[in-house]
């Protein structure tokens, strides 16, 4: 069913009561090109370009604001993505390995991981219209909170231990979870924009 705008509905009751008054001013002058006639028209062809003009300006601003959500919304599912990816980074390079505090500091993947998860920190869930896409986001924020206090932990073990080491078990403690989270967010956004949901390994 299509649903008409409020500029169209008003340009058509518009138009049906100018041609109640059109046909009565053909009748008055007994002529389709009389002077009364003429002047209706006149009125008539003013008015539709008065709301054919509001009605593409509500149809343009829609537009832009759909536009705007699906920004957002993909914005959301791109810094799940990538949060996904640089911790997913950073697991494969301590894998099977007991690095040194200083080794893992070090690594090339630790900067990605950190400013992924300061760009998620920055979504605001009130900017997400879409309840489950905004407790989705929400729950992966919660998630990344506790593996930076973990990472947290491991660097204050600089100060108590001489040799600290940091192993693999850290991140298996946690991958599930950051896997589940971002791929809720991802599917989600998927759902709203229409599009494929991106495949997350």
């Amino acid at each position: 069913m299509v649903k008409l705008s409020r500029p169209v509905l008003v340009l058509m009751i518009a138009v049906a009561v100018a041609g109640y008054f059109l046909g009565g001013a053909t009748a008055r002058d007994n002529s389709l090109f009389g002077g009364t006639v003429a002047a209706w028209a006149q009125a008539v062809f003013a008015a539709a370009a008065v709301f054919a003009a509001a009605w593409l300006q509500e149809r343009f601003i829609t537009r832009q604001a759909q536009a705007s959500k699906t920004r957002t919304y993909e914005n959301a599912a791109s810094t799940a993505r990538w949060v996904l990816q640089s911790f997913q980074a950073l697991q494969r390079a301590v894998e099977d390995k007991n690095l040194s505090l200083k080794d893992f500091v070090a690594l090339e993947e630790q900067g990605p991981l950190t400013l992924s998860m300061k760009v998620l920190s920055e979504l605001k869930l009130s900017d997400f219209e879409d309840t489950i896409l905004a407790t989705a986001v929400f729950n992966l924020q919660s998630t990344m909170i506790v593996v930076a206090e973990r990472r947290a932990a491991q660097f204050q073990m600089a100060t108590i231990t001489a040799s600290p080491i940091v192993s693999e078990g850290w991140f298996s403690q946690n991958a599930v979870d950051v896997f589940n989270k971002a791929a809720s967010v991802e599917r989600r956004v998927a759902e709203l924009t229409g599009r494929a949901p991106a495949q997350l390994q």
